[in-house]
């Protein structure tokens, strides 16, 4: 899957090419120096969008978990 940083100057770009293939827009930036937000498009898909949100967000409690993370900045991002 392509992805692309929020600073990158072919970000237009790379939004078309997504748009073009049908494909996910993955785009990263950094928060701090310890952890990068992953924002992700997918509305040129017929599905559900609430429902796959739902699902996102049982994979990052469980990534969570599974890494026993528990800095606040985690838990103020799942709301996302």
């Amino acid at each position: 899957m392509k992805y692309i940083y929020s600073d990158d100057k072919a970000k237009d770009a790379h939004w078309d090419f997504c748009e073009k293939n049908h494909v996910p827009f993955i785009q990263l930036s950094n928060i701090n120096k310890e952890y990068i937000n992953i924002f992700f498009d997918i509305t040129n898909y017929n599905i559900s969008l609430e429902e796959i949100s739902d699902d996102i967000k049982k994979l990052y409690s469980a990534y969570i978990e599974f890494c026993m993370l528990s800095d606040t900045l985690i838990h103020d991002l799942y709301d996302q």
